[in-house]
């Protein structure tokens, strides 16, 4: 009976030392992990995003990116290949943005995404520009997210031959196109992002914050913008 009872104590010492050292190793393991979250959360910061523009841009794209993408959560930069920074766009509204593009790329070596407004002339300003086109694939190379909207799809990431196998979409009327295209109003293949014109600029904006954000920071948005009650629903969505 005695040695019963000194085995019973014996194993008992044993389950209070190994419990004490197993919560050690726990609390340890919370610390560690807690410590690099918040390192991580400092470091990593808002996504960035670099829109980037020039005259004839549609103005309702630009705003729309611009403000949908800043209440997403974003740190947002908006930028232009052109000398001056003041934007006239295709319907004669006067824009001015933040930064020249070889500023905002020298200042940031790597955006989260890379989101190109529409309007012909100012697709074809970007299409032009070797800034925007290495930028542009650069990002594809590293596997970061590149958006177009409108005009641009077609003329600066399919004309430029930045597009291989992505199915996209672009303004139904403009081309180049290829097999791939879509007629529909927002395409998303892997970190391509693109949509068809002024219409569903929101929706491109909002798919945008939702693959880079989260889905619940993308339907706040959506139900806060009432694009929920007034568009989704007359879609069938």
């Amino acid at each position: 009976m005695k040695a019963f009872f000194y085995l019973l104590c014996l194993a008992l010492i044993l389950i209070s030392n190994y419990g004490s050292s197993l919560q050690t190793k726990v609390d340890e393991h919370l610390e560690r992990r807690h410590k690099d979250t918040s390192e991580y959360k400092e470091r990593s910061g808002s996504p960035s995003a670099l829109v980037i523009a020039a005259d004839g841009v549609e103005e309702i794209e630009l705003v729309t990116i611009l403000d949908v993408l800043k209440r997403g959560g974003f740190s947002v930069v908006s930028a232009t290949p052109q000398a001056s920074l003041q934007l006239k766009g295709m319907n004669g509204i006067s824009i001015t943005l933040q930064s020249s593009l070889r500023d905002a790329i020298s200042e940031n070596k790597s955006y989260d995404v890379v989101v190109l407004p529409g309007g012909v002339q100012n697709s074809k300003t970007l299409a032009a520009s070797e800034d925007v086109i290495d930028l542009l694939k650069e990002q594809k190379k590293s596997g970061r997210y590149y958006a177009a909207i409108c005009a641009s799809p077609a003329i600066v990431l399919n004309g430029k031959e930045i597009l291989s196998e992505e199915k996209w979409t672009g303004y139904p009327g403009i081309g180049p196109k290829n097999d791939n295209w879509e007629d529909t109003s927002v395409v998303v293949d892997g970190k391509l992002i693109t949509s068809q014109g002024p219409g569903t600029a929101i929706e491109f904006a909002l798919k945008i914050v939702d693959n880079i954000i989260s889905s619940d920071k993308a339907e706040s948005l959506r139900k806060g913008l009432l694009f929920d009650r007034y568009v989704i629903a007359e879609r069938g969505l």
